[in-house]
């Protein structure tokens, strides 16, 4: 029979550590690399795009607002060097807005969704989960979205920890 002191001890020193970091796909248009990125995000762009990974199209309002919203475009504004808005439409209506603010003096523009940080209970997990986002405007005047995610907790007694990141290439409409 086995005790339950070293099976305890067993299941807490065992664990999972799962990555998965995609690579800014070589055939998408060249990332613009000057300071004034700012500049040239305000636009409308496509809601759906295209992933870096194989078979996902992801969402500009799934990244951008930290949930998927029924929208055919979204509109960047900026308001001052220091904040942007986005600015979900379907059909030419405004159906939800947000405002961030940003740093325009990077390569990219970080900035993180809603609910950045949160801890996380449910399903026999517990844990810490950390979203962050960049923008990324490219030279043909589309725009890159990446995504990273950092996860780390409990499950069923059992160490876990992550990470992801990817890619989404969103394609500027003329206006």
């Amino acid at each position: 029979m086995l005790k339950p002191l070293p099976m305890l001890m067993v299941l807490s020193l065992s664990g999972c550590v799962m990555m998965s970091h995609a690579d800014r796909p070589s055939g998408w248009p060249a990332p613009v690399d000057n300071g004034a990125l700012c500049d040239l995000l305000p636009g409308l762009y496509r809601n759906t795009g295209v992933s870096s990974q194989a078979g996902a199209q992801p969402t500009s309002t799934s990244r951008l607002f930290g949930k998927a919203t029924e929208a055919t475009h979204v509109r960047l504004r900026m308001h001052d060097q220091r904040t942007l808005s986005f600015v979900a439409e379907q059909e030419g209506r405004p159906v939800a807005e947000r405002r961030v603010d940003v740093d325009c003096s990077k390569a990219f523009v970080p900035f993180g969704p809603e609910r950045a940080e949160r801890l996380v209970n449910e399903g026999g997990a517990f844990g810490y989960t950390r979203d962050s986002y960049r923008l990324q405007p490219a030279r043909n005047g589309d725009v890159t979205v990446r995504s990273a995610n950092f996860t780390t907790g409990i499950m069923l007694l059992i160490p876990v920890a992550g990470s992801e990141s990817d890619w989404a290439l969103f394609t500027r409409e003329q206006e």
